[in-house]
């Protein structure tokens, strides 16, 4: 579970014993709203799966009207998140605030994706607009909102990114043989 600090002013109003704050604080916080995160972000992962390029208004209306409608409120309740969170920790003036976590960082990002790619569907500017369909493949960064959620996955993760520049001097170690026995071979 993610321990929220409620540390200094958050959005430059809002002080440390506001009433409003400590209580957006403790539900963001509860097991039970974690919980709904969590099957949020499964649900979102199973409609993703469902989500076709060929899926098309003229042959699956109904299904195609479904699987936007629940991403629109999958998009709805992941931009609520964020903003409760960002209510209560602060943007990003504080040593605790929001932005200061790189995982909260990757979950804005999702969330500004989501916004952008509404308001270029509510232009209507996205039939064909090439821009729109990258940002909508974007959606599939969504389950990635798992990791910033269950700390033995940011383990993980942390594990896998620190190896990384190890791995790449193996690569290269690597490379270096495959040309030395390929000249060889030659």
């Amino acid at each position: 579970m993610n321990k929220i600090i409620i540390a200094g002013t958050s959005l430059c109003c809002f002080s440390e014993t506001n009433k409003v704050r400590i209580a957006c604080g403790k539900f963001a916080q509860d097991p039970y709203f974690e919980a709904f995160v969590f099957n949020l972000i499964g649900l979102n992962s199973l409609f993703l799966a469902l989500d076709e390029p060929t899926l098309s208004y003229e042959n699956n209306a109904y299904t195609k009207n479904t699987l936007d409608i629940v991403g629109n409120l999958v998009s709805a309740l992941f931009i609520g998140e964020c903003l409760l969170k960002i209510f209560v920790m602060g943007f990003v003036r504080n040593e605790f605030a929001y932005l200061r976590d790189n995982y909260n960082i990757l979950d804005f990002v999702i969330v500004c994706i989501s916004i952008i790619s509404w308001i270029l569907e509510s232009m209507s500017l996205g039939e064909g607009l090439s821009a729109l369909k990258a940002l909508r493949a974007l959606r599939a960064l969504r389950p990635l909102k798992l990791v910033s959620k269950n700390e033995g996955m940011k383990l993980v993760v942390n594990s896998i990114l620190a190896s990384i520049p190890k791995m790449i001097n193996v690569f290269f170690i690597s490379v270096l043989f495959y040309f030395v026995f390929g000249v060889i071979g030659t």
